[in-house]
C-alpha cells in the first residue's frame, strides 16, 4: 500500500472559518455578523463582478485561457510592469504555494513573524520546511532587527 511521506502523517488540517449561520447557531444569536478573519467582504460583490458572472455564465462548461493574459497585461499596465512579473491563482494560498515549490528545498528555513497568516506554516508542514518564528514588537509592528538576525545568507543572490 502507498503511504504518505513521514511528516505529511502528522500535519494537523487547517481549520476553516465558521459560516455565519454556525456562528449564529453556536453563539445562540441572530441578526447581522461581519466576520473580520476569513476575508470576506461583508458588502458583498460587486455589481460590476456579479454583471460580468452574468455575462459569462453560459461559457462555465470551459476552460479559461490558461496564461491569463489578458488579466496579467491589465494588471502589469495598472501597477507599470512588465507582464512577465505577474502571477496569478486561485488565491493567495496558491500564490504562497508556488513560492515554496519554485524557492524551497526539503529542511530549509523560513522566518515568519507570530502571529503570521496560517498559511506559512502548513505549506512549510506540507513541504518539510523548518519555520522560525519571531514574536511581533511590543508595538504589534513587525520585528525587523530580529527577522534579519535570522536570515542566513545561502549563495550569491538568495537568502532565507
Amino acid at each position: 500500500m502507498i503511504q504518505p511521506k513521514s511528516h505529511i502523517k502528522k500535519i494537523v488540517p487547517y481549520p476553516p472559518g465558521k459560516t455565519e449561520e454556525e456562528i449564529k447557531k453556536e453563539l445562540g444569536i441572530s441578526g447581522k455578523i461581519y466576520k473580520m478573519n476569513s476575508n470576506e467582504n461583508p458588502l458583498g460583490p460587486s455589481p460590476k463582478a456579479v454583471e460580468v458572472i452574468k455575462n459569462t455564465c453560459l461559457y462555465i462548461h470551459r476552460y479559461p485561457e490558461a496564461s491569463y493574459t489578458e488579466l496579467r497585461e491589465a494588471i502589469a499596465k495598472f501597477h507599470k510592469v512588465d507582464k512577465a512579473q505577474i502571477i496569478v491563482g486561485n488565491g493567495s494560498d496558491e500564490v504562497l504555494e508556488f513560492v515554496f515549490k519554485a524557492f524551497l528545498n526539503q529542511k530549509e528555513k523560513i522566518v515568519i513573524t507570530k502571529p503570521s497568516f496560517l498559511m506559512y506554516e502548513k505549506f512549510a508542514e506540507i513541504y518539510d520546511i523548518k519555520v522560525e518564528k519571531i514574536p511581533l514588537s511590543e508595538d504589534f509592528t513587525h520585528n525587523l532587527s530580529e527577522i534579519k538576525k535570522k536570515i542566513i545568507r545561502r549563495g550569491k543572490n538568495s537568502f532565507y
